[in-house]
């Protein structure tokens, strides 16, 4: 396969690389879901309901697609390689920059960037380092490298499982339709119902957010079979555009829910999970999203954007450092707009049009120092 015929794919993950620092610029200001610095202030109602909105949202299909995309190109290089040399390179390229962001990044986010908790006035560095490394705290210091180190465990079971002999002859037939993307919506929003009622929304266990993960193992085995059958590649640019439509058309319909949730007894705590109708709904809402989504835009982008230009080849290039080192770059740049009294949804914009550009750049600098350009190859 000729590598242009997937530069389409590489515009793609570029994409959802900006959108992972555009949710975290979110919750920055939001307040709502994890993240290292959090700038709280009292918002709006119509802030409230544009941020669950929109992070809803995204959380919905961005890092499904970057799973997507990654059983797709996992399908294509175990082919080439075989088992073997398939486990050893992914635990080179995902394995070793996980353990560096654990061991770096995020202590040097959390002590010297963020200052969590006031640490730096409670104990010292090398205290705090200490008692980092010393009782195991780094096991779940991935950031959003918990993505890579997740990834990592897929990958190692999908070349377990795969067949011995090399090469698999791919199947030309079949093209999902109607019925595929209804039971690939099905399948998934029945998995996630099932998780949350262990683990609602809004946990995690060492910084893995089980509750999301019925999306992201359905759409790595699609990644692996439309590899292996073509599927992606006979979904027609009319069907995906028709796909990115619904989803588009499906988000106030969340808004709307939320509205009503918020003057409810139970309110928006049933949607986390739990055995409630409102955790079914959010549960087929999030996964026809994310199912419509995924695929949509994947034919969307193979039809508009089917090759890189400069700019993007650039981009590309830098991406997996970008979606590495954004922590520390985000919240400098939070940091340095503090002073400027704005409210929580313009000063989101304004910290995502700083962010986006200075991760990118503080990435293409990070990856001139000896050794990182191997560690971050994307």
């Amino acid at each position: 396969m000729q590598s242009g015929r997937l530069d389409f794919v590489d515009n793609l993950r570029l994409a959802m690389i900006v959108l992972v620092v555009v949710m975290h610029a979110a919750v920055t200001y939001s307040g709502f879901g994890a993240w290292y610095y959090k700038q709280p202030q009292p918002l709006s109602p119509w802030e409230v309901l544009f941020f669950a909105t929109f992070q809803s949202f995204l959380q919905a299909f961005f890092m499904g697609l970057l799973f997507m995309a990654a059983g797709y190109f996992a399908a294509m290089s175990l082919e080439r390689k075989g088992a073997g040399e398939f486990a050893r390179g992914r635990l080179a390229r995902l394995g070793l920059p996980t353990l560096a962001y654990a061991l770096v990044v995020h202590p040097v986010t959390v002590y010297w960037l963020a200052d969590i908790g006031g640490l730096q006035a409670r104990t010292g560095w090398w205290e705090y380092l200490g008692w980092y490394m010393g009782s195991l705290r780094f096991v779940g210091g991935t950031g959003p490298m918990w993505f890579a180190l997740a990834l990592l465990a897929f990958s190692l079971v999908h070349a377990a499982l795969a067949r011995p002999g090399g090469a698999q002859a791919r199947d030309g037939g079949g093209r999902v339709g109607v019925a595929g993307v209804a039971g690939l919506v099905l399948l998934a929003s029945a998995g996630a119902f099932a998780l949350r009622l262990t683990w609602p929304i809004g946990t995690s266990v060492l910084n893995m957010q089980f509750c999301f993960f019925s999306q992201y193992v359905i759409l790595y085995v699609v990644g692996v079979m439309a590899f292996r059958r073509g599927w992606l590649d006979r979904l027609t640019p009319g069907f995906g555009r028709g796909l990115v439509w619904t989803a588009l058309a499906l988000a106030p319909v969340l808004a709307v829910f939320f509205v009503l949730a918020r003057g409810s007894q139970a309110g928006v705590e049933a949607f986390r999970g739990g055995f409630t109708w409102q955790s079914g709904f959010y549960a087929l809402w999030e996964s026809a999203t994310g199912v419509c989504m995924s695929l949509g835009l994947w034919a969307v982008f193979r039809e508009r954007f089917p090759r890189k230009g400069a700019l993007a080849a650039w981009g590309s290039a830098n991406a997996f450092a970008v979606y590495m080192f954004h922590t520390p770059v985000l919240v400098l740049v939070s940091l340095a707009v503090r002073g400027v009294h704005w409210a929580a949804l313009p000063k989101f914009l304004l910290v995502s049009a700083l962010g986006v550009p200075a991760s990118f750049l503080a990435a293409w600098a990070l990856r001139k120092l000896p050794g990182v350009a191997a560690l971050t190859r994307s």
